[in-house]
């Protein structure tokens, strides 16, 4: 929870930036796992590949826009 909560802080953080949608930061797997609901990084980038998680691959990297992933978990309900 320490973890979604930090990320919770950083979202505020750059919505009052008003720098970066927020909806378009990039996330590292390591970063979007507790505001997914798994504690390992792992589980995050197994999803990308077996439920169709979307990402962006920087390099060799995954990244994950935060408005992508809402919206995945949306529709997963």
């Amino acid at each position: 929870m320490e973890k979604l909560r930090r990320l919770s802080e950083r979202v505020e953080e750059m919505e009052k930036k008003a720098a970066v949608n927020p909806d378009e930061m990039l996330l590292t797997s390591k970063e979007v796992a507790p505001y997914l609901g798994v504690s390992h990084h792992k589980t995050v980038e197994r999803w990308v590949k077996t439920k169709g998680l979307p990402c962006v691959r920087v390099g060799r990297n995954l990244r994950f826009r935060l408005g992508d992933v809402r919206r995945w978990m949306a529709q997963r309900g």
